[in-house]
């Protein structure tokens, strides 16, 4: 966001586009806030990438590799396990999530032909208004069994990287 206000100031005309990453997810919908501050500056165009969040949010839980915290990731398993004895697909809920909270392009990669079908099928049903109301209950229920891990990020890069310029975050 503030790369976005500095552009406005500093060129000659505003970015025209800005692509964010896991920040339009069940785990962190902090992008709905950040919007009128993009379009303040002049941005034309908000792409969220990443529905579910480089793979925090999958079924299947976590990747070992995921950049999440401990506690971020902790949140997540207990808000799938709650999810799926539910009867729901913890994906799934997250995808219909992205779509239903986001109007705008969302942008994702899928391992599979199967998972890019499953996520065409929960844009339709979001779309056709399918047991919205349950959905909406579902996901006011499992962010509340993230409890402080919503709306959370975690570092990037993280504390101890260095760019080729020498610089280290800290």
């Amino acid at each position: 966001m503030e790369l976005a206000q500095q552009a406005q100031k500093e060129l000659p005309k505003p970015l025209d586009v800005i692509l964010s990453y896991s920040h339009m997810t069940l785990q962190n919908s902090t992008l709905e806030e950040a919007v009128p501050k993009f379009q303040a500056a002049g941005v034309q165009k908000i792409l969220t990438a990443s529905p579910l969040s480089m793979g925090l949010l999958r079924s299947a839980g976590p990747h070992p590799w995921h950049p999440a915290t401990e506690a971020q990731k902790t949140a997540v398993v207990k808000a799938n396990q709650f999810v799926e004895g539910q009867g729901q697909n913890f994906a799934d809920t997250c995808m219909r999530f992205v779509f239903a909270k986001w109007s705008g392009t969302v942008v994702g990669g899928w391992s599979s032909v199967k998972e890019l079908e499953d996520a065409v099928e929960m844009w339709h049903r979001v779309k056709n208004g399918e047991r919205r109301e349950q959905d909406e209950k579902l996901w006011k229920q499992a962010r509340e069994v993230m409890g402080k891990e919503v709306d959370t990020m975690w570092p990037s890069p993280e504390s101890g990287w260095v760019f080729n310029d020498g610089t280290r975050v800290d």
